[in-house]
């Protein structure tokens, strides 16, 4: 599935996608900017809010950014929806995400279930259907072979 960047008024195109996001009986429309550079996702408090998240039955991390400056996080598996995909992602809530109006998409749980192509020349992203070989598989024939 190809998703066009997000134009925004300071006039940069980044490549933000939407996501549906469930927590038990809850279920929450939301942003998130594909970060290729960012370990884990991280999305406002605002979210874990509205999804009825205990965030002192979570997990706390801290996480720092360009800055350095150390922020605090609580740690829950949610599940996401995306590009026709159902799956389980952790997430940090943290407080200062929605200055930014959407989530971080970072590279655990999420890149390892599509191939991610960012296309900067046509302002595109996009999330193919990762094929996984089975474990009992190995590699055959002349794969090695110049």
């Amino acid at each position: 599935m190809v998703f066009p960047y997000k134009r925004y008024s300071d006039g940069i195109q980044r490549p933000v996608i939407q996501l549906t996001l469930r927590y038990g009986d809850r279920e929450f429309d939301y942003e998130g900017l594909v970060d290729s550079g960012a370990d884990m996702c991280m999305f406002g408090m605002e979210v874990a809010l509205f999804l009825g998240i205990d965030l002192a039955k979570c997990e706390k991390g801290v996480v720092a950014g360009v800055g350095a400056v150390p922020f605090t996080y609580y740690l829950k598996t949610i599940q996401v929806e995306v590009a026709g995909r159902s799956f389980f992602i952790d997430v940090g809530f943290l407080s200062n995400v929605s200055q930014f109006m959407y989530g971080v998409i970072g590279r655990k749980n999420f890149f390892n279930q599509f191939i991610v192509t960012f296309d900067e020349v046509e302002k595109t992203l996009s999330l193919s259907k990762k094929e996984r070989p089975r474990k009992d598989e190995t590699l055959k024939g002349d794969f090695f072979r110049w």
